[in-house]
């Protein structure tokens, strides 16, 4: 009597929990996809932050290289005369 029972009432609670763990690994998926475009986006970032620094620095030592005085407050060379 309590195995019909059990059985017929079983599946839906498996296609239920099957249901809930898709959704979970769903959005699981899909946070972490996110975190990923974050990080990417973080990266870029400083990259193009370090190529600017870089290309500051190169451009101080060219300055100085030629004879010319570095102004830090316009981040341009002035030339000596």
């Amino acid at each position: 009597m309590i195995r019909p029972f059990v059985g017929r009432h079983i599946w839906p609670l498996v296609a239920g929990g099957v249901t809930l763990a898709l959704i979970a690994a769903a959005v699981i998926w899909l946070r972490h996809d996110a975190a990923e475009d974050v990080r990417n986006e973080i990266e870029e970032q400083n990259n193009e932050a370090g190529d600017a620094g870089d290309a500051a620095a190169r451009d101080r030592r060219e300055c100085v290289r030629s004879g010319g005085v570095w102004r830090f407050e316009s981040g341009e060379c002035a030339r000596s005369r």
